[in-house]
């Protein structure tokens, strides 16, 4: 899948940081012009958000001030379990990246890895758009 293709898709963001999420944002809109990038700051608005208009795709961060990434991806996934969700956190303890599976996560990407690790993880979680 060529990086055009994710242009396709609707990226949802799940960042409590503001700065975070519009630097995010900002650079996701670059790579993937076309993609529509949503945010939100919490795990129960994205939950609410994926049941009035799903996404193709869940960028989840771990630590969120209502309930945690890892508890809001073991529930988006008891309600759409085809939808991608990709943690990306500062957290590198491996405990997190095996609970975050466990959960439902379909890849866990380190922050300060971002900008080498995540269209990587985000073209190998989404299914092809490519004619076959």
């Amino acid at each position: 899948m060529s990086t055009s293709n994710l242009s396709l898709y609707r990226i949802l963001i799940t960042e409590d940081h503001h700065f975070i999420r519009k630097t995010l944002r900002e650079w996701l809109t670059k790579e993937l012009p076309s993609a529509e990038i949503l945010e939100v700051s919490n795990g129960e608005d994205a939950l609410s958000f994926c049941q009035s208009r799903t996404p193709d795709l869940v960028l989840m961060d771990v630590h969120l001030p209502d309930m945690n990434g890892i508890e809001a991806t073991e529930q988006l996934k008891s309600h759409f379990p085809a939808l991608p969700v990709v943690i990306l956190t500062v957290q590198e303890d491996g405990h997190y990246k095996d609970e975050a599976i466990n959960a439902g996560a379909d890849a866990y990407v380190i922050k300060h890895h971002m900008y080498t690790d995540l269209i990587p993880a985000i073209k190998g979680v989404l299914p092809s758009t490519e004619s076959t």
